[in-house]
């Protein structure tokens, strides 16, 4: 069987010299090094060691197979350790991949006895051809790139040649021992055994057709997800702390992730059932036990093969296709799109996602975010009826975002702008500054032959920017490169303007105040430019706050609020302060000698007190001074020996708030600003006598992702995966700022 592929000879001679570099020298540029690898023959066992950055991921593979070997971890010195055990034969070469660096390098000592991680000669071939020409050539020539030239007698040197310079020109990872076994195949081809059939495509392959997409999502949320160390170590304290009270982890039965949270951040390994019981993990967070598939997270075949809303109920779900995972994933050759007549292609089968109602595109709605952006967590256990006792429901409102939008001025319930505005429409779109809605318009598929490349009218991004960014080395964070649009691709730098874009803040004083007297100052905060409350999300850990700053006519503050003290944290390593204010939490409450306090990580209960900037405008009779955050609560009411709520003597719930959603009986949403509206923020301030005018108000919105009160809880009760380096890169976002205001003083 003849065996074709096209040559190019585009590419510069030094492209290729790179592109055949050393080994060594790849290690040289990479962030993640491998120092040794050798195979134990006398074990069955190979031995990698390396180094990468502190407490980085790193996912150990053979370098000509991709086959996985291991996932381990650097230590706070940077070092790490994989042990592969039970391989009847070494593999030649292994890669190292950690926070987006890669680096390849020989195993040692296998006495010239080594094999692509054991794989027979003709199976090898069959995933190398399978892996880097059928894909696109086809198998005589009928795939979507078409033949090329005839590579049959010529020389092993030109083939290799016009190989390398193929692969380099369309993007493909390749290695020289790839590029060698595939020479030597092509050379004399033998009938290809079928391979076997995958449940979930690895993004790279999707690479080949849509590179810009792939670029856009390997540096967003979605492909961080299922690796996250915040979410890991967030899940493995609940599990903790469910079994140290007579549960079995945060779910149901002795499975603590499959009904909740690996099923929206690793839906293949859940679906694949890749996660032991939590009794077997032995302590392991469960993204240890990732499968290559996994550990993409929201990956393209996540996405792309769901066919439409699951409308069963279970828990959480009312049979609306909202909340805990209420979709249908399909895994298999079909991709399911927007598009309702797809063009066929001969790389993977091409169908119309269907909503609800089976009437439109079921990836073009908001329904289809809704699937994962509502979640629903169980009520306290105490509760003799089972429901949060506020809103009379049987599960906490933990993440309300998708009801925020649908209910909200931009869904389809209670709509003011005119027409829908959906979640993809803000996510998906152009992105801010552009309005909601602004699509790119031009190819679905850039691979650059014109033959080939369907035109369509809107083609969507797939940045996904929110409020979230990786606190750990991770591709795309802060990339200041323009994409092909003129939009910024690093995630930190797009965070920012869809932050500036959210908001609008307004001052309003007397012009004129007395001496011994008091300013009425009212700080008017507008959700201006999000489709759903602000914030959103895991609301209850986003913090959004206003900070407000009077000074006198020598820049002297008389009162301030929202502002951070520079402070020492030794539960976490920082033994002095440090001189960054990101880390630092607000001063609203307080730990009892003065410092931000602390989390307990085994029982989760805080050891805080009111502190000087601490909310007194719920008091009786209301006090207008402290902080103003629009962060949800986590509410604890206390429950009876009978199983009820207990209240006050006036009839009210006793609340308390509480900062881990596994202690919490409510979840009060209520503090987040809906869409379109405006908050009015009173604060009274004190003139001391005599001092001298004018005095100056200076107000602006500063939000942040996580308090860092919560990442040190995780940096304490699992500081294999959360460290102060972490709560560092955990950056405040200035959103918007007043115009400043003075007022003379009489």
């Amino acid at each position: 069987m003849k065996k074709v592929i096209r040559m190019f000879w585009r590419t510069s001679l030094i492209v290729l010299l790179i592109h055949f570099a050393s080994f060594g020298a790849l290690a040289q540029n990479a962030s993640v090094t491998v120092d040794t690898a050798r195979w134990k023959e006398n074990k069955d066992r190979l031995v990698v060691k390396g180094r990468s950055d502190t407490l980085n991921l790193v996912f150990l593979s053979d370098a000509l197979t991709g086959k996985e070997l291991a996932t381990a971890q650097a230590d706070d010195d940077g070092y790490w350790i994989a042990k592969v055990n039970g391989l009847s034969i070494s593999p030649c070469y292994v890669r190292a991949v950690s926070g987006g660096s890669t680096t390849e390098a020989r195993v040692k000592r296998t006495g010239g006895n080594c094999s692509s991680a054991g794989l027979p000669p003709e199976l090898t071939a069959s995933v190398y051809t399978n892996k880097l020409c059928f894909l696109c050539h086809g198998d005589e020539g009928e795939g979507i790139m078409g033949s090329g030239g005839d590579i049959q007698g010529k020389s092993a040197y030109d083939t290799r040649r016009a190989i390398a310079e193929e692969l380099v020109h369309t993007g493909i990872d390749v290695t020289p021992q790839e590029i060698k076994a595939l020479v030597k195949f092509l050379g004399n081809p033998t009938p290809l055994p079928p391979l076997e059939t995958v449940d979930f495509s690895d993004p790279e392959q999707c690479r080949i057709c849509h590179p810009r997409q792939f670029r856009e999502w390997s540096g967003n949320m979605m492909a961080y997800s299922a690796l996250s160390p915040t979410f890991s170590a967030l899940e493995a304290l609940g599990n903790a702390f469910s079994v140290s009270h007579g549960g079995s982890g945060f779910a149901a039965g002795d499975h603590p992730t499959a009904l909740f949270c690996q099923s929206c951040h690793n839906p293949a390994d859940t679906l694949l059932g890749s996660f032991p019981t939590l009794s077997d993990s032995n302590g392991h967070a469960m993204r240890d036990f990732a499968t290559k598939a996994g550990r993409g997270g929201i990956s393209c075949d996540i996405c792309h093969q769901i066919s439409g809303p699951d409308t069963s109920l279970g828990f959480g779900r009312l049979g609306d296709g909202i909340a805990n995972t209420a979709f249908v994933l399909e895994p298999g050759d079909t991709k399911f799109g927007p598009l309702e007549n797809p063009e066929p292609n001969p790389t993977h089968g091409s169908a119309h996602g269907q909503d609800i109602n089976m009437q439109d595109g079921y990836l073009r709605s908001g329904e289809f975010c809704g699937t994962c952006h509502d979640v629903r967590t169980p009520p306290d256990a105490n509760l003799a009826d089972g429901v949060d006792p506020v809103t009379n429901e049987p599960f906490q409102r933990l993440e309300n975002l998708f009801t925020e939008w649908k209910n909200g001025p931009y869904g389809p319930i209670n709509n003011t702008v005119g027409r829908v505005v959906t979640c993809q429409d803000c996510h998906m779109d152009l992105g801010p500054p552009e309005p909601a809605g602004s699509y790119a318009e031009g190819e679905t598929t850039v691979y650059p032959r014109p033959r080939y490349v369907f035109e369509r009218d809107q083609v969507s991004t797939h940045y996904f920017t929110g409020i979230d960014i990786a606190l750990v080395d991770f591709p795309g964070q802060g990339n200041e490169d323009l994409d092909e649009n003129g939009n910024v691709i690093g995630q930190v730098q797009r965070r920012q303007i869809l932050m500036e874009s959210a908001a609008e803040i307004a001052v309003s004083a007397p012009a004129n105040a007395v001496s011994g007297g008091t300013i009425p100052i009212t700080v008017h905060v507008t959700n201006s430019g999000t489709g759903h409350n602000l914030p959103s999300g895991f609301s209850q850990e986003r913090q959004i706050w206003v900070e407000l700053i009077v000074s006198d006519n020598n820049g002297q503050p008389v009162y301030e609020s929202g502002t951070l003290v520079d402070t020492a944290h030794p539960e976490t390593g920082e033994m002095e302060p440090d001189g960054n204010l990101d880390d630092e939490d607000l001063r609203n409450l307080v730990g009892p000698n003065g410092g931000s306090g602390v989390i307990d990580p085994l029982t989760l209960e805080a050891d805080v007190i009111h502190g000087p900037d601490y909310n007194r405008r719920h008091e009786d009779p209301p006090v207008y001074q402290g902080l103003a955050n629009f962060g949800n609560e986590f509410i604890r009411i206390p429950v009876d020996e009978n199983g009820e709520p207990m209240r006050d003597d006036q009839g009210h719930f006793i609340e308390e708030e509480v900062f881990m959603p596994f202690l919490s009986t409510h979840t009060d949403n209520s503090f987040s600003i809906p869409a379109l509206k405006t908050v009015d923020v009173r604060y009274d301030v004190d003139v001391p006598i005599g001092i001298e005018g004018p005095l100056q108000i200076n107000v602006r919105l500063r939000a942040r992702a996580f308090p860092p009160r919560f990442l040190r809880a995780l940096a304490t009760g699992r500081p294999d995966l959360v460290n102060e380096k972490m709560v560092d890169r955990n950056r405040i976002v200035d959103m918007v700022s007043a115009a400043p205001v003075n007022v003379q003083i009489q």
